[in-house]
């Protein structure tokens, strides 16, 4: 094939044609007219199917009737008018995309809420406070906590993430129980406006910790040694709902 009839062919194809389709249009570019019995006997294309797919380039307003007395034939249309197609058709694609683009965001959302299975995973002993450790340091994250249990099952986790408040860009709110003032203190009177802490002085018996992040939620007993991660958006959302709640109480 030519590279002028390969071009033709590539903007054919741009043009949503199928193979059929470019094979029978390009007889009839380079002919005088033809009719469906002799676009049939070129191609090599069934005769009915010829008519299907004729109909289609004239959908895709390449091909056009020419209406004689004796027989009708089909004509390609002018170089000029599929430019045009060409402009039209990019100029559509160009306005979707921007479209599309300012809506990925939604549209994430939207697979997610719609398509995600929910997922449970089980971890313990070891596993717990290394799980604990990856969250609390990559994530943006809503928590309520009892850092007088969490230090003393997952020291070095605690030590490690105090020490790196300062400078982390996560943005995190935590809903503080139990009597700890020394991690009180240095959460509530943090000086990076990313973290936000608030005291839950009526709350000393809540020795399990939740924290929602990513529209997953961790629980965790550490006594137990045992934590869970439930990866489901509904029970996410539900679970900021009541952490926002408790938060305007407070």
């Amino acid at each position: 094939m030519s590279t002028v009839r390969q071009k033709l062919s590539d903007t054919l194809e741009a043009l949503s044609c199928s193979k059929e389709e470019i094979e029978i249009f390009l007889k009839i570019f380079t002919s005088n007219g033809l009719k469906a019995s002799e676009v049939s006997e070129r191609t090599g294309i069934k005769r009915n199917t010829c008519y299907r797919l004729l109909d289609e380039l004239i959908d895709k307003s390449l091909i056009f009737i020419q209406l004689n007395k004796k027989v009708n034939t089909y004509q390609a249309v002018d170089p000029n008018s599929i430019h045009k197609l060409l402009e039209d058709k990019t100029k559509k694609i160009k306005n979707v995309t921007a479209t599309f683009v300012e809506s990925l965001d939604q549209l994430k959302q939207i697979k997610k809420r719609d398509y995600k299975k929910t997922h449970v995973s089980f971890y313990q002993k070891k596993e717990s406070a290394t799980l604990l450790d990856e969250i609390i340091s990559q994530h943006d994250f809503k928590a309520i906590f009892n850092p007088s249990i969490a230090f003393k099952h997952c020291p070095e986790v605690l030590k490690k993430y105090i020490k790196a408040q300062a400078s982390s860009k996560q943005h995190i709110r935590e809903i503080i129980t139990g009597e700890n003032p020394e991690v009180l203190k240095l959460l509530t009177n943090s000086q990076n406006p990313n973290l936000v802490a608030k005291a839950a002085g009526d709350l000393h018996d809540f020795w399990t910790d939740i924290i929602v992040f990513d529209e997953k939620v961790y629980i965790a007993s550490y006594q137990s040694n045992v934590a869970i991660i439930i990866d489901d958006p509904h029970i996410a959302r539900s679970m900021n709902v009541l952490h926002d709640f408790i938060w305007q109480k407070l």
